[in-house]
């Protein structure tokens, strides 16, 4: 139907079964391989030993045809992409998919081991990430039986040399650590975003698994713990003996770190819901997303602030209509009485009380003022009779009263009446 890759040696086509109606990959032989009979003899050996392989996390082999000079091997199809073409899309990836995506990667190669099969060649492009969650390890080209001789040439590497371990580049024999080091270099590759060791020639690379020790994983990333990225550096270790002994002992002490630092523990043969197509809409950085959601958190908190302060203005000036609110109250310290009810929601201002000398004087004051008035002077004067004496006394006060209460009323038109209690307090509006 089309070509879905191409190799060295090697073409993948996407192809229907005619009766069945099922999607498959077939994986030709190029013509100039064909002709190459070691070339030859290793896509035979790669259709025998996936055949020997049933695994969820593994492709499986449907059928192996040799016609008109070609061989044709025949595997299930996978609708997705390689992990090698996501991690050039993205970078790294987020540590809890990392580590999902890897735990699918080790049950597989766990599963070779258990059948005396190393894989020789495990790379983020031997991966394939289905859209429907799963995980599959694929491309058995250079895949190879435990204690198996005669297959590879004394002094000839095989392999990638980005993922190669330090044995497969001096040309000695590959084991099951030479899987576990490929595998720590595609774990690293996975969480930094790029292979521990570069360089412009071979020899560079080369030089770098054989000698150089690679940069700390959280030194790059900042998001990796560095208990994770000790694991990984333990499974990158030069000699054979200092990485891990098993693929399961190195599958225990990954699940320890998950577990130290709480990071989802999904079903490690699965991807979540829509994986691939949320990465390829979303493709920011952990530390862009962050940002993102603190930006959306700020920006709520702010308007939350602005609708608030809206509301208390709009209160205030509801209140402002009332006429006794825009009455200027006068800040004083209020003194409760000795008795009488507690007036503390009125501003009052405090009048000091009076002696009795005071209030005779007072008293005397206004008499003296009554007098500037002429006809009470006259009547004083003109009436000396003892007879008339009290009625022009009672008179006089009565006229004095008089006065007092205009100009009282003159003078208090804006005091508020008495309290009703002698405790010498008036309550101004």
């Amino acid at each position: 139907m089309q070509k879905i890759a191409q190799g060295g040696m090697s073409s993948v086509y996407k192809g229907l079964h005619i009766d069945l109606e099922q999607e498959v990959a077939i994986k030709v032989l190029s013509c100039e391989s064909f002709e190459d009979p070691c070339l030859r003899e290793r896509f035979i050996n790669e259709a025998k030993i996936q055949a020997k392989l049933s695994h969820p996390n593994v492709i499986k082999t449907l059928n192996y045809l040799e016609q008109d000079g070609s061989i044709f091997l025949v595997m299930e199809y996978v609708n997705g992409e390689t992990l090698d073409v996501l991690l050039k899309k993205i970078g790294p990836l987020p540590l809890e998919r990392a580590v999902v995506i890897f735990m699918g990667v080790l049950d597989a190669i766990d599963f070779m081991h258990s059948k005396g099969i190393i894989h020789r060649d495990i790379k983020p492009a031997n991966i394939m990430l289905a859209y429907d969650r799963f995980v599959k390890v694929m491309d058995f080209g250079i895949a190879k039986m435990m204690g198996e001789k005669g297959k590879t040439r004394a002094g000839i590497r095989i392999g990638t040399l980005w993922y190669m371990s330090p044995e497969q580049i001096r040309g000695e024999e590959a084991t099951a650590l030479t899987d576990i080091y490929s595998l720590g270099v595609t774990l690293y590759q996975m969480v930094t975003g790029r292979v521990p060791f570069t360089g412009e020639l071979e020899f560079d690379i080369m030089r770098g698994h054989l000698e150089e020790t690679p940069v700390p994983p959280w030194k790059i990333n900042r998001d990796v713990p560095k208990e994770l990225g000790e694991t990984i550096l333990k499974a990158l270790a030069k000699k054979p003996a200092e990485r891990y002994q098993s693929i399961r002992e190195f599958s225990e002490a990954l699940r320890s770190v998950m577990k130290m630092h709480e990071i989802n523990q999904t079903r490690a043969i699965r991807v979540p819901d829509n994986f691939i197509d949320r990465l390829k809409c979303e493709r920011l950085s952990p530390g862009l997303w962050a940002a993102k959601h603190g930006i959306m958190i700020v920006a709520v908190v702010i308007a939350i602030a602005v609708l608030g302060a809206l509301a208390v203005l709009a209160q205030g000036k509801g209140r402002s209509a009332d006429p006794a609110a825009m009455t200027q109250h006068v800040p004083v310290q209020a003194v409760n009485p000795a008795s009488g009810p507690t007036e503390a929601d009125i501003p009052v201002k405090p009048v000091p009380m009076q002696s009795a000398e005071e209030k005779q004087n007072g008293k005397q004051k206004s008499i003296a003022k009554a007098n500037s008035h002429g006809h009470v002077g006259r009547t004083i004067k003109t009436d000396q009779s003892g007879a008339n004496k009290e009625a022009a006394g009672t008179e006089l006060q009565s006229r004095i009263d008089s006065a007092k209460s205009k100009n009282r009323s003159s003078d208090t038109r804006k005091e508020a009446p008495d309290s009703g209690e002698d405790n010498g307090w008036r309550i101004r509006k």
